[in-house]
């Protein structure tokens, strides 16, 4: 559990690396070669938990965290996971419907 919620945490700290980057560096100092690696980081934590879903009935630490993670990628789009991720979404889905604190942690809407 302690594993598979610390990767859902790396998702959003490479995320906000990348938001980071974009917002204290000028195009022209940014890397691309660091951006592509924390991009391919949160790439292949989505591919984690889309080969092994935590269950969307159960609201544990893991869950809590993969929502969490999936929604700040959602809200800041450091990538577009939704396309490549389908199941990933399906399960967003699933949890939201089944623990409705997640829902009222939704920004309003502009």
């Amino acid at each position: 559990m302690l594993t598979r919620t610390r990767l859902a945490d790396g998702i959003i700290d490479a995320g906000a690396l990348i938001i980071y980057e974009d917002r204290y560096h000028a195009p022209a100092a940014q890397s691309e070669k660091w951006l592509n690696y924390q991009r391919e980081k949160i790439l292949r934590a989505l591919a984690a938990f889309e080969s092994a879903q935590p269950d969307p009935h159960k609201t544990d630490a893991v869950s809590i965290g993969l929502a969490c993670a999936l929604g700040f990628l959602d809200r800041r789009q450091p990538v577009h996971w939704r396309p490549q991720f389908t199941g990933l979404a399906t399960w967003l889905a699933a949890f939201a419907e089944f623990e409705p604190a997640f829902n009222l942690t939704q920004p309003p809407k502009p």
